[in-house]
């Protein structure tokens, strides 16, 4: 059995009069329900509102379902308009036209280090250099396709956290040749120093990389 409380029945003979186009001789609902009021409508019977409280609890559902679906098919026609703004060239890809990111790789044992700079096709302007991550990349040139500058907010957070993320980096490794060394000579009592900052080290550059990764997705 379906329950309805006052409320509901006055903010459904409210909404139905709407509906209707007929007046309506409750005072209008208020939200969250005043509990003060103490006129309540007695146009709808309790199995018109439960047959309304279902219809708009269905239309709720739809609603909700629609906002997901549209989330998808946002992303999707980000994807989509990527896809169609992108084109290869021989040093790299092209993006909108007039935005060159250019892959530089650096020998450096097995895996080769990858570096992209962000150039302006149109003038050969370099816009931003040496970048170590193509999603930092990618993020600029979408945003610079916008039409909004390099100083943007948004542009000049992904560069400073792209440059944290560096550094955290770049000290966990140092941290690890330290943390060899120092075992080699058997210097246990440092090798516990320099294992206490890798792991800090290692671990706000992953954080950071997350938010990199976070920040590239929203876009």
């Amino acid at each position: 059995m379906t329950i309805i409380s006052d409320a509901e029945k006055e903010q459904m003979a409210h909404l139905r009069s709407l509906m209707e186009g007929v007046s309506f001789d409750g005072p209008v609902p208020e939200t969250p329900y005043d509990h003060q009021t103490s006129v309540v409508s007695t146009n709808c019977s309790d199995n018109d509102i439960a047959e309304m409280k279902m219809i708009l609890e269905n239309l709720k559902s739809v609603t909700d379902s629609a906002s997901k679906t549209a989330i998808v098919e946002s992303k999707i026609d980000r994807t989509v308009r990527d896809a169609m703004a992108t084109e290869k060239t021989t040093r790299g890809i092209r993006y909108g036209g007039k935005w060159d990111i250019i892959v530089e790789e650096i020998e450096n044992g097995n895996k080769p280090l990858k570096y992209y700079s962000i150039v302006h096709s149109d003038t050969n302007s370099v816009i931003a250099k040496d970048l170590i991550l193509y999603e930092v990349a990618h993020y600029v040139v979408r945003l610079l396709n916008e039409g909004k500058y390099i100083n943007h907010p948004n542009i000049v957070e992904m560069l400073n956290k792209e440059n944290s993320f560096y550094k955290y980096r770049t000290d966990a490794k140092d941290y690890a040749r330290k943390i060899s060394s120092l075992t080699k000579s058997g210097d246990s009592r440092r090798v516990d120093v320099y294992e206490a900052r890798y792991v800090s080290a290692k671990d706000k550059a992953k954080s950071i990389l997350s938010e990199i990764r976070q920040m590239y997705k929203s876009s």
